[in-house]
């Protein structure tokens, strides 16, 4: 009776031995870290990712944060945004993604809200600095008054689909809303995490030149700045 109760005893505490090492072998799992480091949208899109599926969350947020690029550059040729600048003041109506027409919403609203602290038609101003150049320089107050009647978001109009801006010379730039919108797009993948589980390293959170995401499973949060 003695030798059967061992042996019992035995094999529960071996059952809770391999359990204990498969929970924590499970963790250590989850909480393998891979890293990233991007540039694109003119910053440096930095992801640390923990999970099994780590590598496919960090290629699935580097795809969305390259399609976004092709979409919203100021920089590239037949991106929505470069098309609706090259044709300032021609009355063309220019049709744009759906992404970028919510996007140009949402980025004049917010222009409303902040009285003039935010304005999407900056990039005439902002262009003159050359400050992605090779040749950056400080604006004199002359040139800087000559270019500020461009900077008028009211002459950004949205209707339909279509973008347009009104006076010629004017030009979008939406880099201060980009990048944070950038996070909004990077989809989640099941078994990665931006943060670690128990046992893992210290919390770690991938920002996009200021802004920042955060996801888990399934569930997202987003905490966005101006990426400027």
């Amino acid at each position: 009776m003695k030798k059967a109760i061992k042996m019992i005893a035995g094999a529960c505490a071996a059952a809770v031995v391999c359990a204990g090492g498969l929970l924590y072998y499970n963790l250590s799992r989850q909480n393998v870290r891979h890293t990233s480091a991007t540039f694109v949208m003119d910053a440096v899109a930095d992801q640390k990712v923990y999970g099994p599926n780590g590598e496919k969350a960090i290629a699935a947020a580097e795809q969305a944060f390259r399609e976004m690029e092709n979409r919203l550059s100021v920089y590239k040729e037949g991106s929505d945004i470069a098309r609706l600048n090259a044709a300032a003041g021609s009355g063309e109506a220019v049709a744009v993604e759906a992404q970028t027409y919510a996007l140009l919403s949402q980025a004049k609203t917010l222009s409303a809200q902040a009285g003039g602290a935010f304005e999407l038609t900056i990039a005439p101003l902002a262009l003159a600095w050359g400050i992605t150049t090779d040749a950056p320089r400080v604006l004199q107050q002359d040139e800087i008054d000559a270019l500020l009647p461009l900077v008028d978001d009211s002459g950004l109009l949205l209707e339909s689909g279509t973008a347009r801006l009104q006076r010629p010379g004017q030009a979008v730039d939406l880099g201060g809303i980009a990048k944070g919108a950038a996070c909004d797009v990077a989809p989640p993948q099941k078994g990665a995490s931006a943060r670690p589980r128990p046992l893992g390293p210290p919390p770690a959170l991938p920002p996009v030149c200021g802004a920042v995401l955060a996801w888990r499973e399934q569930h997202l949060r987003t905490g966005r700045k101006a990426g400027r």
